[in-house]
């Protein structure tokens, strides 16, 4: 896999540029201490995203490690412009703590700057980093808290100081829901680097942080001056609601002092659009309308084709730019031709955010290297994540479901130590789940039922959290149907019931409202899940898991949306011999903290998996309410043609069939 050039080591980042050897030098040194050791490693001249601080200093460095005191850096032999940097240096981040409320935690400068603040020379560096770093590590919990907050602030990743709270958190539930958030080396180059592409894209796992990360780009490239026009866009309409309504909080929460110019200067919409309905503009339908172009609708042909038609149109003269940059969420639901047609009408660059699973998933295709690859999952335990890569691409199996060449694991973020027949992957440890493992809490769990109703195997599940977490509460836990069957929802709707009775709590029906809701345990299909996280996430598999790429992807969202652990309920019918091995997959997972799996006898047939992953996405639920609101089926009909769709075609998601349903008996009611 070509690796760009902008792409390098993940525990590191800098942006000291200097002709000064000696600095290169100790740029070079500490970039491989950090890579030998896993740690993460700043390097900067000054706070990051904060254009109004600078420095009258030349060669400002600023040396941010966690667990060490920060360390402001003399290369100069004029005492005293040194000296007036530091003290500048140390004035901004007091505003830049006072500004973010950390000051609630941190109190005054003059209070933590003796113990977290040291002032080195350049000079008393000797090629040796540890030596270096020793007498600036701190032993104090609480301090290397502080300096964890302080480094947040200088790279601006922003943490909410009432989810940090004060005080060392105690509970393992707490340690985890408080941790501290740091960007790693390559978000922070994405978020901060310059890099003047027509393209850009940003591949990830689910749970490294794309949708966040593009919030920060569309604030620093909103910030950078007064004229940039941005569009942010994704397929779904749920989700581009969610983030039109979620920026402005994002924006507030950034201290952003510039109001938000709508429609002027920041665009936020789904990709399609209506031609008509002002209240349902697409990114594309925005499109067509600024240049004069026909716009295509779902009834005239596929999203593809009305892309291919624009650019078609567009290409028959000269054309200005409506906007200077493009962000895309979720860019494996899209096709080539949505990102060329942002391409021509877009001055700058156009970022393309997806997940390189769902990529990786797909067969035959043309692979290319992304420019930024997220392969450091932070939402998930290594753990929980080895065991979803393993029941989704079935390798504790004979028969397995996709197989990965080297540079697709290590594009997952494994590195390879077994070669041959034997596959023995591992990950990297990651700060935010050592408390886990040193606590022994398993993060993922298998109980297995002989009975489509596991109403009680929920309650159950419930009651053991509650007894191994005593400060858990309703929104810690999802538990989430992977199967769209007949009845699926009569048990959700029975759960809930059972889940009012035995703990007094309310639950949120997400495929209903579409949104969280504090103080309620979620319920949810497959489809309302993307972007969201629990600390505990109850999955439910109540049929044949197979060989079927839709519920094998199923089964790999739903279990990598815990941070702490998920519990897998599976049905024994047509599973037995499966599950025995998932049983002892799982075992190994949890004695060696490896991914250990013989190379399966043979794979799915490709052409069978090409069909299988084209439907990856909708229920039979998403497609009916898609086929309301094209239709405009008015509220009260739609339970009853629901029912009438879920007699006649039960298990069915295909489109046609089930429009021709409702369209023959939207009449009769």
């Amino acid at each position: 896999m070509e690796v760009k050039w902008f792409m390098q080591n993940t525990h590191f980042f800098s942006n000291i540029e200097s002709d000064n050897n000696c600095i290169k030098n100790f740029i070079d040194r500490l970039d491989n201490y950090s890579n030998e050791n896993a740690t993460q490693v700043y390097l900067l001249s000054g706070p990051l995203g904060e254009k109004k601080y600078s420095y009258n200093f030349e060669n400002p460095i600023v040396l941010l490690i966690p667990g060490y005191q920060i360390m402001v850096i003399d290369s100069q032999e004029i005492k005293d412009e040194f000296e007036n940097f530091y003290d500048d240096f140390v004035e901004d981040l007091g505003h830049l703590s006072d500004r973010f409320e950390y000051k609630k935690i941190l109190g005054r400068p003059r209070i933590w700057k003796q113990d977290l603040i040291a002032a080195k020379h350049l000079d008393d560096f000797n090629n040796n980093v540890e030596s270096f770093l020793m007498e600036n590590q701190l032993d104090d919990l609480n301090k290397k808290r502080q300096i964890e907050l302080l480094i947040s602030l200088l790279i601006g990743s922003i943490n909410s100081i009432e989810k940090i709270g004060q005080g060392l958190p105690e509970t393992i539930l707490e340690k985890v829901k408080r941790n501290i958030v740091l960007f790693d080396g390559d978000q922070t180059r994405f978020i901060f680097k310059k890099i003047n592409h027509r393209r850009v894209t940003i591949q990830g796992l689910a749970g490294t942080g794309k949708t966040e990360l593009l919030l920060h780009k569309i604030k620093e490239l909103y910030t950078e001056n007064n004229t940039n026009r941005i569009a942010f866009t994704c397929f779904n309409k749920a989700l581009a609601n969610s983030l039109k309504n979620r920026v402005p909080n994002f924006f507030d929460f950034m201290k952003v002092e510039e109001q938000i110019k709508w429609g002027e200067r920041l665009w936020i919409m789904h990709s399609w659009g209506s031609k008509l309905d002002n209240n349902n503009i697409g990114l594309y339908s925005y499109i067509c309308k600024q240049y004069g172009i026909p716009f295509i609708g779902l009834k005239e042909g596929s999203f593809d084709s009305a892309c291919k038609k624009a650019i078609e149109y567009l290409k028959q003269g000269e054309i200005e730019s409506i906007f200077d940059y493009v962000l895309i969420d979720e860019s494996q639901d899209f096709s080539e031709s949505f990102f060329e047609l942002c391409e021509m009408i877009t001055k700058n660059t156009v970022y393309v955010a997806g997940d390189i699973f769902q990529n990786i998933f797909q067969p035959n295709t043309t692979e290319s290297s992304p420019d930024f690859l997220l392969n450091k999952c932070y939402r998930t335990d290594p753990r929980t994540l080895m065991f979803a890569h393993a029941i989704g691409f079935g390798l504790f199996e004979n028969k397995g479901i996709r197989r990965l060449n080297d540079d697709q694991w290590n594009a997952c973020g494994y590195e390879i130590e077994g070669k041959g027949n034997r596959h023995v992957l591992t990950r990297t440890p990651l700060r935010k789940f050592n408390d886990l493992e040193e606590a022994n809490i398993e993060s993922v769990k298998m109980v297995t039922t002989e009975k489509f109703d596991c109403s009680d195997n929920v309650i159950d599940i419930i009651r053991q959290i509650k007894e191994q977490h005593t400060t858990v509460s309703p929104e810690d836990i999802a538990i989430i149907f992977t199967d769209n069957v007949n009845g699926s929802y009569d048990l959700m709707n029975l759960i809930a019931l059972k889940i009012s009775h035995a703990f007094q709590w309310k639950t949120n029906k997400l495929y209903d409202t579409k949104e969280m809701k504090k103080d309620f345990v979620s319920i949810s299909n497959i489809n309302n899940i993307k972007g969201l996280e629990f600390p505990f996430v109850i999955c439910v598999s109540s049929s044949p898991i197979g060989h079927h790429v839709r519920k094998r992807n199923a089964l790999y969202m739903t279990l990598t949306r815990s941070f702490i652990t998920s519990y897998l309920i599976i049905n024994q019918q047509n599973n037995k011999e499966l599950i025995k091995k998932l049983q002892s997959g799982l075992e190994s997972i949890n004695n060696y903290n490896k991914l250990i799996f013989e190379e399966p006898v043979e794979y799915i047939d490709q052409a069978e998996l090409a069909l299988d992953v084209n439907d990856l996405t909708l229920s039979q639920r998403d497609i009916v309410d898609q086929i309301f609101e094209k239709h405009n089926i008015p509220m009260q009909k739609q339970d009853q043609l629901r029912q009438i769709v879920q007699t006649i075609a039960p298990d069915s998601v295909d489109r046609n069939q089930i429009e021709k349903i409702i369209n023959t008996n939207k009449g009769l009611i």
